[in-house]
């Protein structure tokens, strides 16, 4: 099997830490993996997945400032479409795996395929209903709008029950082409266990929240969390790193925090009391996560819609303790290993609730689970069982189309 990944665009975040994963653990199986990705992206990719020589990046054409011009930027698509081909016919690819939509997505538009078997992967259909910042398309068109890739796919994979639950109401009548193949996380060799480097007990509790500002996430829940605490006299320290998350404690906002700028505006109202405990560090890269995963005492949550929500997973992973929103996609993750003993549920979108779980944490800290105990319950569903549900899924998809 030999693998065309094309990227329109490469997202910082959860979405890239799934793609690098799932790309490692392709390696192992699969004969060669062609990645398409624009040409500043390929250093990123360079740092996060080995070198191998089954692994090739190639840089997508894109004709940068040119495209202001009227009818550039559906050239620039076509030449893409070109060098799509060209690699398909010149490297024997056999599949394309759209981890990205948005390279599929212009090609459909401009009434174009190509001519190998296509799976795509749907990680979360309905995030920007949550979103701040301008209306957009409502629930039942963006149903609309999936039901017409999945179409024009061969197979389509959602990342969890609950995501496959929610493209299955949009498609019921192209049920035999999708496919669930739940994400799975790595399990450290070593799991995160301290000491806390940066920050003293003199901060209380360390809390930690790895994920961008956007409105599904729900910082403004976890601000007003803090500040009722504070109000009571209690000490601790919240830290956020993701896209975005620095420009929810500055007086402007550049754009970053547009998603979530009711959060944002919360917080400089309230910024005398919040200041001093909330530590927002925007995006960072993989050795600062796990270094704030190290530091923390406890992962917190208090997303209102996630398809998936890979913090969760990373946070159990490395053995922390998690308080997090009963939203389906965090309750089947815990569900899938067996580990809901392990966190601290709150009703979603309930603000005294999650204080209140704050405030358990704060007067009796749990302790962190053994590695032992870590790597027992993650064997339920491994980074290889996920590969081979990506390896299955695809050649489910050849079988489409012969």
């Amino acid at each position: 099997m030999k693998i065309l990944i094309p990227y329109q665009r490469v997202l910082r975040g959860g979405v890239t830490s799934f793609s690098f994963l799932l790309i490692r653990e392709l390696l192992r199986s699969v004969d060669e993996i062609v990645v398409l990705l624009p040409k500043d992206e390929i250093s990123f990719f360079e740092t996060h997945v080995s070198p191998s020589p089954r692994l090739t990046l190639v840089a997508a054409v894109s004709l940068g400032d040119v495209r202001r011009i009227p009818g550039a930027g559906r050239l620039e698509i076509w030449l893409n479409h070109l060098r799509v081909r060209r690699l398909i016919e010149r490297r024997g690819l056999t599949h394309c795996l759209c981890l990205d939509l948005g390279m599929f997505v212009s090609t459909v538009n401009c009434g174009l395929r190509w001519p190998i078997p296509v799976a795509l992967v749907f990680h979360d259909l309905y995030w920007n209903l949550y979103q701040e910042g301008g209306k957009g398309p409502d629930r039942a068109q963006l149903g609309e709008w999936y039901a017409k890739l999945v179409a024009r796919a061969d197979v389509a994979i959602a990342v969890s029950r609950h995501t496959h639950e929610e493209l299955l109401a949009c498609v019921p009548d192209l049920s035999a082409k999708l496919r669930c193949v739940p994400t799975a996380a790595e399990v450290p060799a070593v799991p995160a266990l301290g000491p806390r480097s940066s920050m003293t007990r003199a901060d209380g509790c360390v809390f930690y929240y790895p994920a961008a500002a956007a409105g599904n996430k729900n910082h403004l829940l976890l601000f007003k969390a803090v500040k009722a605490l504070t109000d009571k006299g209690l000490r601790l320290k919240v830290v956020l790193t993701g896209p975005g998350t620095a420009a929810l404690c500055r007086d402007r906002d550049d754009g970053g925090a547009l998603r979530a700028d009711s959060a944002r505006r919360y917080f400089l109202e309230n910024r005398a009391t919040l200041e001093g405990c909330v530590a927002a560090l925007g995006y960072v890269d993989q050795e600062q996560v796990e270094a704030c995963y190290a530091d923390c005492d406890c992962v917190v949550l208090p997303s209102l819609y996630e398809g998936y929500g890979l913090p969760l997973t990373e946070a159990l992973a490395r053995g922390i303790p998690v308080i997090c929103s009963d939203i389906p996609g965090f309750k089947e993750q815990t569900a899938l290993y067996r580990c809901a003993d392990w966190v601290r549920f709150f009703p979603s979108g309930d603000g005294a609730a999650l204080a209140s779980r704050l405030e358990e944490m704060l007067k009796a800290p749990a302790s962190r689970i053994s590695p032992e105990e870590v790597r027992e319950r993650f064997k339920a569903w491994t980074p290889e069982d996920f590969s081979k549900g990506y390896i299955e899924s695809l050649e489910s998809a050849a079988r489409v189309v012969s």
